[in-house]
């Protein structure tokens, strides 16, 4: 999700207040919800918002269709018209969200646990031809017995 020429400042993320962070760019996966506030600073005209698929083939999908997923950002007293360029291709500095910096706007202190439980993990690798010849690996953790 994107929108030429601007930065969003994220206020909250599946509920939760977050402290803001200004991105210019937010991949957003299914299920997931931002509320974000947009600084409307730049002269009045239409602004294209572009919110392209990510990942996939989109020989394969046929719906993966960037101009399929896109809205104007219309300023007040701004004509009922195409923004007067093409929809940009993304951000020349991109500061793409990172999930993993997000802090929530008020610290919540979690309460302690009222159950200890130990689970002994064995890390299970495996390996398959799959189509084509290739090999596929897979590891994965199951309980010790």
């Amino acid at each position: 999700y994107l929108v030429d020429w601007r930065h969003i400042a994220i206020i909250e993320a599946d509920g939760v207040a977050t402290t803001p962070m200004d991105v210019n760019e937010i991949e957003i996966l299914a299920g997931q919800r931002y509320s974000v506030v947009l600084n409307a600073n730049q002269p009045v005209a239409n602004y294209w918002i572009n919110a392209p698929f990510v990942g996939g083939d989109p020989t394969r999908n046929l719906n993966q269709n960037a101009t399929l997923s896109r809205a104007i950002l219309r300023y007040a007293g701004a004509p009922a018209a195409d923004p007067p360029g093409p929809m940009g291709l993304g951000p020349l500095n991109p500061n793409a969200l990172l999930e993993a910096n997000l802090r929530p706007f008020v610290a919540d202190t979690p309460p302690p646990p009222d159950v200890n439980i130990t689970l002994n993990l064995v890390v299970v690798r495996t390996e398959s031809y799959g189509r084509q010849g290739t090999v596929e690996r897979q590891q994965r953790f199951v309980l010790a017995s």
